[in-house]
């Protein structure tokens, strides 16, 4: 069985890659775990297909030497990483069980983990985490993972194929809440992928509310292609460039393309609120206290300002390289442009430093 949460690995190599495969690239980490973690390097790789579902065999090996060679080409020195998996790939959910032991656990989940998990019978791998105490003194509420075998197996393959060992497959949610500096806070986690966003609702740094929504890079990549009469080519490279496309302040001479951003933009704020307010029902007198933005999709410029006109001020972009050394090798703009982007994996190296 593959283990997915972070505590059940004490004794990771100190120097470890994270790689966080994407829709449309993979993102590489390399993290030196000290009392004070060291940025040793990052680099991303575009590919063309979905690395964890069923595909040519032999895509899987070119990725793989693709994927060796840029770990070359760039100095990575170590072998050793963590892989990451989420959005529709990955079930979480937390429940309540009655106190037991944890012999006695491994058996309860063992027989009732079908009661849960989505997936046909033999087809996934699953694992569980204590995350604390139930609602009385005689329960204990459980984090329970699953995700689809040919998802877990493909990821083993591309690591193989790269000449990586794998140290542990584990949860995007898991990477993310490392590079939190949030204390006791209740916050939610945006986290803006190419297709889909995940959105995590974290208690004193424990994810307790994982939903994968359907609105991500792509959708404003889609919406500036129609509006300019782009491909989507085009329309990528002039979202990531191109200032005020989505506009700071609506006024009477407001673009067609903000409008339809802006749409975008409002049913994203629909399904973070509804995420806060679903948490919000679960847990009595729970407020989430603020939202933090990550990912690849999380840099479209003045997003965090239309969101903080639908949901309150309390809105702020991830930066996962706080307290980190070595990060002024590398260029001030390119890490501020995207060290967002790099939170998954970055998150998955720091595992190296847990004890």
């Amino acid at each position: 069985m593959l283990r997915f949460i972070n505590s059940f690995f004490p004794r990771d190599p100190k120097i470890l890659l994270g790689i966080d495969i994407g829709a449309t690239e993979i993102k590489i980490a390399e993290v030196v775990n000290s009392k004070q973690p060291v940025l040793n390097n990052i680099a991303s790789l575009d590919y063309s297909f979905d690395v964890t579902i069923e595909h040519d065999s032999a895509e899987l090996t070119d990725l793989g030497g693709q994927l060796r060679r840029l770990l070359n080409i760039n100095g990575f020195s170590a072998k050793h990483a963590v892989f990451a998996v989420g959005g529709r790939h990955v079930f979480v959910r937390e429940v309540e069980v009655p106190f037991m032991t944890d012999t006695e656990l491994k058996e309860a989940v063992k027989w009732d983990i079908e009661r849960y998990v989505p997936y046909e019978t033999d087809a996934y791998y699953y694992d569980f985490s204590v995350v604390g105490p139930g609602k009385t003194d005689m329960q204990l509420k459980l984090l329970l993972v699953a995700s689809p075998k040919a998802v877990i197996d493909h990821i083993a393959a591309l690591a193989k194929s790269a000449g990586i060992r794998p140290v542990a497959i584990e949860i995007e949610s898991a990477a993310l809440a490392r590079t939190m500096v949030t204390g006791s806070k209740q916050i939610l986690v945006a986290d803006i992928g190419y297709d889909y966003s995940q959105l995590t609702v974290f208690r004193k740094d424990i994810p307790t509310v994982i939903r994968s929504v359907p609105i991500g890079g792509k959708h404003f990549t889609k919406a500036v292609a129609n509006s300019l009469n782009l491909d989507m080519e085009e329309a990528e490279r002039l979202k990531t460039r191109q200032q005020g496309l989505l506009q700071r302040d609506i006024t009477s001479e407001t673009s067609e393309l903000h409008n339809q951003l802006h749409m975008i933009v409002a049913e994203f704020a629909t399904e973070i609120r509804r995420t806060a307010e679903f948490y919000q029902l679960q847990n009595q007198d729970a407020v989430v206290e603020s939202i933090i933005l990550t990912g690849g999709g999380s840099g479209l410029d003045n997003l965090i300002p239309n969101l903080i006109g639908q949901l309150g001020p309390n809105i702020q972009l991830h930066n996962p390289l706080i307290g980190f050394k070595g990060i002024d090798r590398f260029d001030e703009i390119y890490l501020a442009q995207n060290a967002a982007r790099f939170a998954v994996a970055v998150g998955l190296a720091l595992r190296g430093g847990e004890k």
